[in-house]
């Protein structure tokens, strides 16, 4: 039992020590419409290949980031809705997130008359508070 804790101990530290946890993504815009531009910007500490890969609903697709000064940039055109993305940094995945398309209803980020209910509930509370130190 003692081995197989230490194998598993060992196997723990050498992931930790080749895992790339410099790695910084950003990109714009964050709630793109279908059909426009998603640029990516991803600086990872001594990365020799590092590519994106985005999905949809059908299929996955490959895009290689290009080298530019200190980070890699790279792009696609959002597709669709919603897209899965990951980014690759020499073979490891290290990054992962779900771009949602921005749409006519979601534009609006507040719900629809949220306001007016707590707007009452606020009233009647500090009605209650005024009504009991009388």
């Amino acid at each position: 039992m003692r081995r197989v804790m230490a194998i598993i101990f060992l196997a723990l530290i050498f992931a930790g020590m080749t895992s790339n946890a410099a790695v910084n993504v950003t990109y714009s815009p964050e709630h793109p419409k279908v059909g426009e531009k998603v640029t990516f910007h991803v600086t990872a500490d001594n990365a020799t290949d590092v590519k994106l890969k985005y999905c949809t609903a059908e299929a996955c697709y490959f895009v290689v980031l290009e080298k530019q000064g200190d980070e890699w940039v790279g792009n696609f055109t959002m597709p669709e809705e919603s897209v899965e993305v990951d980014i690759i940094v020499d073979g490891n995945e290290v990054w992962n997130a779900t771009i949602n398309a921005s749409t006519q209803e979601n534009e609006n980020n507040s719900t629809p008359f949220i306001e007016l209910p707590l707007m009452i509930a606020s009233i009647i509370a500090v009605a209650i508070a005024i009504k009991r130190r009388r």
